[in-house]
């Protein structure tokens, strides 16, 4: 795959722009890719046999770390129907809280970009034999490649920066599994997603022009929450991870249930927030948050699907979606644009790690 998209300049320079960057512009095609793999009777054969695994066992759990962990409640509320439980583990916790609590009819779902994640590896190690174990990796030549008795690839390509195609291509797939468990045409969503990667693309010139403008707005702040609800709470985990380790600027991601019971105190002048609404998700809640963040002095940024009546003192960025499922995956180049540009006025290059590296391969 080519990850080079020689059309779109992104610096404001003009320049050739950074491995990030490069990254992010590469999404659609890495989209491309893992769909048409998922369009193919391969593909389908084995999300119906991740399915048929999962659907006979009392309870699902979906474990990983950094963007694997969070990636899953992109598909929580949509699995809510089907006969077994659904969990989300941090990897960590259930390597060394957790493990006495797997039972023999449960199915471990290992979600890890490179296969070899310190915490989920070891957790994955403890389980194999004691219950099935579904890899998602985009390494499949990796430890969990290797050694899951069920591996879903994520057909991202190679991948040094901080999440972009691997970030968009595992929400991909998981809307697909999801898909396959709920018992609905597979090939149906693999269209949608061709659509999506030729929006995506479509927009990517518009969507740094704005990823500018937001990050002017925000401009000079060391810290914001990133706001949301239902499944686009993923997109607001997204952020607040990839700021911290792209930009060096703290961000935490709340539902806008829990900013109520207590963050709603920092509301104020010294305050920002990034809220983000869609169809589907209580996007009016959310709106009247945001309205009333900002009418107290608070640097209000609103990503949503469509326009809502936020007020005029809240900066709104709309990413129009065909559907609101595939929101998220629009999302994905918007907020790590604002990434990069955030890092840009702090003089920082987003991912150029300076202490960790692309793989956490240690505890």
């Amino acid at each position: 795959m080519d990850d080079r998209h020689p059309e779109l300049c992104i610096h404001n320079s003009g320049t050739p722009d950074t491995r990030f960057v490069r990254e992010i512009l590469a999404q659609p095609a890495a989209l491309r890719i893992v769909t048409e793999f998922y369009r193919s009777s391969e593909g389908r054969a084995l999300l119906c046999e991740a399915a048929g695994i999962m659907l006979a066992k009392r309870r699902i759990i979906f474990t990983g770390m950094g963007t694997s962990f969070h990636a899953p409640y992109l598909i929580l509320h949509e699995l809510a129907a089907i006969p077994p439980t659904v969990e989300i583990r941090d990897a960590g916790e259930l390597l060394h809280f957790g493990l006495a609590g797997v039972r023999g009819d449960d199915v471990l779902i290992a979600i890890s970009q490179s296969g070899e994640s310190a915490e989920t590896r070891n957790a994955f190690g403890k389980l194999k034999g004691k219950v099935p174990v579904i890899a998602v990796v985009n390494n499949t030549a990796s430890f969990m490649g290797k050694n899951a008795d069920l591996v879903i690839p994520l057909h991202a390509g190679e991948e040094a920066s901080i999440s972009a195609k691997t970030y968009t291509n595992t929400l991909a797939v998981l809307l697909l599994l999801s898909t396959a468990l709920r018992g609905e045409n597979i090939s149906g969503e693999t269209d949608t997603f061709r659509s999506i990667a030729d929006l995506m693309e479509a927009r990517m010139e518009e969507t740094a022009e704005r990823a500018r403008e937001a990050a002017d707005f925000l401009g000079g702040l060391c810290a914001f929450h990133a706001i949301a609800r239902g499944s686009d709470l993923v997109t607001a985990e997204q952020l607040a991870l990839i700021v911290k380790e792209g930009a060096g600027i703290f961000g935490e991601a709340l539902s806008g249930g829990l900013f109520r019971h207590g963050p709603l105190e920092l509301a104020g002048p010294d305050y920002a927030a990034v809220c983000f609404l869609s169809r589907g998700n209580e996007p009016s809640l959310t709106a009247s948050l945001a309205c009333e963040l900002a009418a107290a002095g608070s640097r209000v940024l609103v990503a949503a699907d469509s326009p809502y009546p936020c007020g005029s003192e809240v900066r709104t960025v709309v990413i129009e979606s065909p559907e609101p499922r595939s929101f998220p995956l629009l999302c994905a180049p918007f907020i790590e644009l604002l990434v990069h540009e955030a890092a840009k006025l702090r003089g920082r290059e987003a991912g150029a790690f300076r202490r960790i590296g692309k793989v956490t391969d240690r505890e």
